[in-house]
């Protein structure tokens, strides 16, 4: 017999930073970064490019990728976008913002990814 095989998904936070939140929660992120803007969360994962939403968008992406532990991939299907898009979004934030980098991404990362683009 075949069983279909279950992802095991580790339920301790020990090894989370402080601040991280849990995985599973982009939706109530999203719902965080919209009220701040005074956004409806359409907004989050639609397709506008004003200014307004494209900043609390590109600041969803941002603090996904830090106070998530949620891979970038999983944060662009939540939103409908390309991991590139996350990816480009939160470095944009970080540096208008002067913040530290996102996890995962350094800094070199970003200028390679930018010079082959």
């Amino acid at each position: 017999m075949n069983t279909p095989q279950t992802a095991m998904v580790p339920t301790h936070t020990e090894s989370l930073p402080q601040g991280r939140r849990l995985r599973g929660s982009i939706r109530d992120l999203m719902r965080d970064v919209a009220a701040k803007h005074g956004l409806p969360v359409s907004d989050i994962s639609g397709l506008s490019r004003k200014a307004p939403i494209a900043a609390a968008r590109n600041e969803f992406y941002y603090r996904a990728m830090n106070e998530t532990d949620r891979e970038i991939t999983v944060i662009a299907m939540a939103c409908n976008r390309t991991a590139a898009t996350v990816t480009s979004g939160g470095w944009r934030h970080t540096m208008l913002h002067n913040l530290p980098a996102p996890r995962g991404i350094s800094r070199a990362h970003w200028v390679k990814w930018r010079i082959a683009c």
